[in-house]
């Protein structure tokens, strides 16, 4: 069994295990002064004045949501594409949720929809209201825009930066744009699940450059209790409860380790860059483009994740499966939040042209700072992993090879050439001396100059073919294919057999592929063969003389060929 890829993965080190086994050996593994170290490194590296730390983002929602003084009568506008709980943790505090449409490209909060929003919604204009765009994928979302926009409503501005920890957009007169400095917000979320940029195991952390709301945020996250320091009167011992809170606490034990992921975000960022710039050289090439597209480049992007985005929704899914069967695990970020039965039960159905375009399409596909380049070379290996193919005609199906496969198909056309002509077959040696010459290469090309197929019916094998010479400027390709002697032998089962191989590999060819022409060669003295061809839609160009040699006589071959034009005329309606 091949190893499994996953979308994402932790990266832990040796000198995480350290830092956590230094906290598991001190008096501390909770409440203690790691916390607060851990703290203070991540304000320092956000560029706030403070953050508090806590058990997960989730938590960091709900307790930024209540330091926002959000309750019962709060409106929160949220994008559908994100994790439930940017919207959920709204909910607990018994907010309003109002759905905003995102762009379809990139999956960021539209703010056309939001001005549109605050311009029609009646809300409560003496609550607390907010506007949570989300950094999604790792790319930062128009921040100021919408902080012009809200401020307008007065609506607050969070953050949901979970994706998105040392991202950037250039500003047009100010130089650098960041995510979760809060420049353009009251406040910022991250998520230090070990899927994100910085792993604890599970954690969050809300970055504010209010002061006041720190502080009360951080009583918030330990019950609401809070320990007087400057009471004379107190005893030390003596501590209060001021408001209902909650246990949202991080451990020492996640914050060291946190501390020490920290240290290493820009490397994780630099590799992460690095990562999807590669996956960007490889998957602009032909035929990619054809089938999907890919985010631009974007130098400030953090890359949680790469999203690509397909022009047909069905081959999403088709994609999904195909690569999951062959140990190489994707996602999609995320099915619409009001698409789930809760909020449908809560809200009602709500479709929202952005998203719905983004969602059906989108596909996450693996990217982690730890990945190896075989790793992302199997999940680009070649144009055979993502678009593989399958062409059915009833029962029968024509489908493309992986790599891995087309050294048992040597084999196979060894055996069948020696039956059929009686010639010596190739050793063991010299089919793997071609394999290895002008197979294993050919896969390994963006632009392949021959795709193998199968050709089966109910799953048992007819035969093999292939487009060969492949010319993808001129869009041409020359049709190669043996079918199995035994099955075929009675020449009315080979033309029937070859006439529906031809019409799966026309399809192929220009449904799938997009070619526009292919040719293919027969013997002269092979008149069946011939005729099987032209009742398949193919016409005879040429009568090459001598071209072949069979039994070690030259014989003429006859090239006949398909146009694309025509295979379009005939198809029916």
């Amino acid at each position: 069994m091949r190893e499994q890829i996953p979308y994402s993965r932790q990266w832990i080190d040796d000198q995480d295990v350290a830092e956590v086994e230094k906290i598991l050996r001190s008096d501390y593994l909770t409440q203690g002064p790691t916390v607060k170290l851990f703290e203070e490194a991540l304000a320092d590296r956000f560029g706030v004045e403070r953050a508090v730390v806590c058990s997960s983002g989730t938590a960091a929602l709900h307790l930024a949501y209540a330091g926002l003084g959000i309750n019962g009568q709060s409106t929160g506008i949220v994008p559908p594409i994100t994790f439930a709980a940017t919207a959920n943790a709204l909910l607990y505090l018994g907010s309003r949720v109002v759905f905003c449409d995102v762009n379809p490209e990139t999956g960021l909060l539209c703010t056309n929809s939001l001005q549109k929003i605050l311009n029609e919604l009646e809300f409560d204009e003496h609550s607390s209201n907010v506007v949570v765009p989300v950094s999604f994928a790792g790319s930062l979302a128009p921040l100021r825009e919408i902080a012009e926009i809200s401020a307008a409503k007065g609506f607050e501005i969070l953050e949901d930066a979970a994706h998105s920890p040392g991202a950037w957009k250039e500003a047009s007169s100010n130089g650098k744009e960041w995510s979760a400095n809060c420049k353009h917000t009251r406040a910022a979320i991250l998520s230090f699940h070990p899927v994100k940029h910085i792993c604890c195991g599970e954690g969050g952390a809300i970055l504010t450059n209010d002061t006041e709301m720190a502080d009360r945020l951080t009583n918030l996250r330990s019950h609401g209790i809070v320990r007087p320091q400057a009471r004379s009167n107190t005893p030390p011992w003596f501590y209060e409860q001021m408001e209902l809170g909650w246990n949202y606490r991080l451990t020492d034990l996640q914050s060291a380790l946190g501390l020490s992921q920290l240290a290493r975000l820009d490397k994780y960022l630099e590799k992460r860059r690095s990562l999807a710039e590669r996956y960007r050289k490889i998957l602009s090439h032909y035929p990619f483009q054809d089938f999907l597209s890919i985010p631009p480049s974007d130098p400030g992007h953090a890359w949680h994740l790469f999203v690509i985005r397909f022009n047909d929704p069905v081959h999403r899914d088709e994609a999904h499966v195909f690569l999951k069967e062959r140990g190489i695990h994707t996602q999609v970020h995320y099915v619409p939040l009001y698409r789930h039965p809760y909020y449908e039960q809560l809200l009602g159905k709500i479709r929202l042209p952005g998203a719905e375009k983004f969602y059906e399409r989108c596909l996450s596909i693996p990217l982690f700072p730890k990945m190896a380049d075989s790793e992302q070379d199997r999940v680009c290996e070649g144009y055979q992993v993502l678009q593989d193919f399958e062409v059915r005609f009833r029962d029968y199906s024509i489908s493309s090879i992986r790599m891995e496969d087309a050294l048992p198909v040597m084999h196979w056309r060894n055996e069948q050439i020696s039956a059929l002509r009686q010639q010596h077959p190739l050793t063991e040696e010299e089919q793997l001396d071609y394999f290895r010459e002008k197979v294993a290469p050919d896969f390994a090309k963006p632009e392949p100059e021959q795709i193998l197929l199968r050709y089966t019916l109910a799953e048992s094998l007819i035969g093999y073919g292939g487009l060969v010479h492949i010319d993808w400027e001129g869009r041409i390709a020359e049709v190669s294919f043996l079918l199995d002697t035994e099955r075929t032998k009675n020449l009315r089962n080979y033309g029937m057999e070859c006439s529906i191989f031809m019409q799966l590999l026309k399809k192929c060819a220009f449904e799938a592929l997009d070619l526009n022409k292919i040719n293919t060669e027969s013997s002269a003295n092979r008149e069946w063969h011939v005729r099987a061809i032209e009742a398949s839609g193919f016409r005879r160009e040429q009568i090459l003389s001598g071209h072949v040699v069979i039994d070690g006589k030259p014989t003429d071959a006859v090239i006949a060929s398909c146009v694309k034009e025509d295979y379009l005329l005939s198809i029916p309606g």
